[in-house]
């Protein structure tokens, strides 16, 4: 899958070419980030501010119109057991359910600056990094574990 500045989310096959084409997936804005889970659903975060769930067929499950109030979803990335993570340009980090119910916001995850990267590790732990080039180590209840302050 891939998302672009024309606000379309594409799903293509192994041999690229383009199965499906959703445009306007984030009200006609970029689609800034997108992540697979192992189930084969995807979520896309855009610059309306929005995280979007869809099925493997590019049917949307939920939209959550404001999960990084009033900016947009720079990362996004699912655990193996289906929860999931966003950054934003807002600062916060989320962590969401595998249904897309909000378990937890970290507001100022990276001192306020925008959270550019998340990633899961396969034991749930996370990962995030920031504008500010920090890195930031974190449990897989969102309780921080380390902080390096200049990683980048």
């Amino acid at each position: 899958a891939s998302g672009g500045a024309d606000g379309s989310l594409v799903l293509w096959n192994s041999d690229g070419q383009e199965l499906r084409r959703i445009a306007r997936a984030h009200a006609g804005k970029a689609v800034c980030c997108v992540s697979f889970a192992a189930d084969g659903r995807l979520a896309s975060g855009g610059v309306d501010g929005s995280l979007v769930l869809w099925n493997s067929d590019g049917q949307e499950l939920r939209r959550i119109a404001r999960a990084h109030v009033g900016n947009l979803v720079c990362c996004v990335s699912f655990a193996a057991d289906g929860r999931l993570a966003s950054g934003g340009g807002d600062g916060s980090l989320v962590l969401w359910n595998s249904d897309g119910q909000e378990l937890r916001r970290i507001a100022r995850a990276d001192a306020g600056e925008p959270v550019l990267c998340v990633s899961f590790a396969a034991d749930g732990r996370l990962a995030s990094g920031g504008w500010d080039g920090s890195l930031v180590l974190w449990n897989s209840d969102g309780q921080e574990l380390r902080r390096i302050a200049r990683a980048h």
